[in-house]
């Protein structure tokens, strides 16, 4: 089966264009696959010059493909069988209406300004709308480390910082579900404790995987006997 990155590099002039590193082609590879033939919904935020929506086109041929751009231009790449929204994406109104049209999506990928708050505004309003099992991608993080762009080396502001802060959702039962938290994690773990699978990082970009978490139990082989310390599976808040 033809892969990503033969797909990305079959664009042609009248498909208009798009430009990403290899290593995402890689990346969307390995965590797109499993969906690649199932009838799912897609939102990419960031349509530019609509490379990028005939690459998932290609890639998704069962999908429904929905676009986000501000510039009305863009509308001409729904020939790529797509529904394009002209908007911005760090308007809560516009991305509630769009939620409002499209309905819960299973993957996001923001492709969009690349500004911290453009990112963790989307992030925050889009999230909830993705179904259990769905994967958010961020790309261009290395926006995060640039001050111009809202960001900065450890900026809490910055959506690397906010992701990095996610990492602790996953494993939330080690803490307590309504554990009192102190800021900058209050919000981000009293909003998403239960609710994040997993997260992935590559350089510049992540995979947030969405799905509804309860404390796990272990399981012990008929070996593990009850002379053996099991505290630090069992004592658990």
């Amino acid at each position: 089966m033809i892969t990503l990155r033969e797909i990305f590099d079959s664009i042609k002039k009248e498909n208009g264009d798009s430009v990403k590193y290899p290593h995402y082609l890689e990346a969307y590879q390995e965590r797109f696959e499993h969906l690649r033939n199932e009838k799912i919904k897609i939102l990419e935020i960031g349509v530019q010059g609509g490379g990028s929506l005939y690459t998932w086109r290609k890639f998704f041929p069962n999908a429904e493909i929905y676009g986000v751009d501000l510039n009305p231009n863009c509308k001409v790449w729904e020939k790529h069988g797509c529904k394009i929204f002209i908007g911005d994406q760090s308007d809560e109104i516009f991305l509630n209406y769009l939620i409002k049209e499209i309905g819960p999506v299973d993957i996001i990928i923001d492709d969009g300004g690349h500004e911290s708050d453009q990112h963790n505004i989307s992030f925050k309003t889009l999230f909830p709308h993705l179904n259990d099992g769905g994967i958010y991608a961020v790309e261009d993080l290395h926006t995060s480390y640039w001050p111009k762009f809202g960001g900065g080396l450890n900026e809490p502001k910055s959506f690397i910082e906010f992701s990095k802060n996610l990492v602790d959702c996953v494993t939330w039962w080690a803490f307590g579900k309504n554990h009192v938290y102190q800021q900058p994690l209050k919000n981000t773990l009293e909003d998403y404790n239960t609710k994040i699978k997993s997260v992935h990082f590559y350089d510049s970009l992540v995979f947030i995987y969405k799905d509804k978490l309860e404390k796990p139990n272990p399981i012990f082989s008929e070996g593990f006997t009850e002379s053996l310390d099991r505290g630090h599976f069992l004592d658990r808040v």
